[in-house]
């Protein structure tokens, strides 16, 4: 049976703490946004949570953030780079002493993050555009428009998803006018693009070290996922419909968790693309992230009304 935490917030994201040390016992980090309709702001958190051997689950601690958190990555075990609705980054210390050093970037809403081996990070806003930002000196690197809406030239759109290359050389973006970008992060132009997709593009990201290195996972709102070559995004290498839009596709060695918002989530299998389980119904709710804590279990979180959850399978 599943178990369950409800939040004070709504949990907008979650991922398993990279920790090895704690496979007995596996921690997660959940990202909380929240809006007071009567004075227009956001506010929001990171929940760390344990799956304990009993297999109950414990909200371990909140650490408030100066506003919603849409999405975050590990730097490492114990530090968490959040991209906030205020428009600027924040890396958190998640465990006790906790601390956060934060970089404001945007005077609109960070919506996605990618984080580099060095300390250049990439995030992208709500009106268009992608900023390269170096996390040890708070300095902007680069910016530029990087989305806009085909029926009016210039005016910026969402740009729900980033990532960057290990070397901080190349980057990712996918948007709300449904096409994917690829580009030079030194000298800030497109080197190439995709518009297969249907709709928004909600979801890009390069892949793991230990996958193949001109990869590219997306997801859309068109409740598809595709793999590319980022060497020719004209083709696509590999294509699953899904039940609901890809929001975030999570990925080992064997198998993808896949969070598909109204969909649920689905955990696939990562060659062939393969159904191995899923679970549509907690969707209804929902559902923005998913995130496996063992072969046979996820913990994942629903928007609507306010749960983490264990789900076993």
């Amino acid at each position: 049976m599943p178990k369950t935490v409800k939040l004070s917030s709504r949990p907008a994201f979650a991922r398993r703490i990279p920790d090895a040390t704690s496979s007995d016992s596996p921690r997660v980090c959940v990202s909380t946004y929240l809006l007071d309709p009567s004075s227009d702001t956001r506010s929001g958190s990171l929940c760390i949570l344990k799956a304990e051997k009993n297999q109950n689950l414990v909200l371990e601690n909140e650490i408030s953030t100066s506003a919603g958190v849409f999405r975050f990555d590990f730097r490492n075990p114990s530090t968490v780079v959040a991209a906030l609705t205020d428009g600027s980054l924040v890396v958190q210390q998640i465990e006790e002493p906790t601390s956060s050093e934060t970089t404001p970037v945007s005077s609109d809403m960070l919506l996605d993050l990618g984080l580099s081996n060095s300390s250049l990070t990439i995030t992208t806003d709500n009106k268009g555009h992608a900023y390269l930002v170096d996390l040890n000196t708070s300095l902007i690197v680069a910016t530029w428009l990087a989305h806009s809406l085909p029926y009016v030239p210039g005016e910026g759109c969402e740009v729900w998803s980033c990532s960057v290359t290990p070397d901080a050389q190349t980057v990712v973006t996918g948007g709300e006018d449904g096409s994917m970008k690829l580009w030079d992060a030194r000298s800030k132009t497109q080197i190439s693009q995709s518009k297969i997709f249907g709709a928004g593009v909600v979801f890009v990201d390069f892949p793991a070290e230990n996958r193949a290195e001109n990869q590219i996972f997306t997801g859309s709102y068109d409740e598809n996922l595709r793999v590319f070559d980022r060497r020719n995004l004209k083709t696509v290498l590999k294509e699953k419909k899904l039940s609901g839009g890809v929001w975030n596709i999570e990925h080992d060695d064997e198998q993808l968790c896949v969070s598909c918002m109204y969909g649920g989530y689905s955990i696939l299998n990562s060659e062939s693309l393969d159904v191995i389980y899923e679970n549509r119904e907690v969707g209804k709710n929902l559902l923005y992230g998913a995130t496996k804590i063992s072969k046979n279990s996820t913990i994942f979180c629903t928007f609507n009304d306010y749960l983490v959850v264990l789900d076993e399978y």
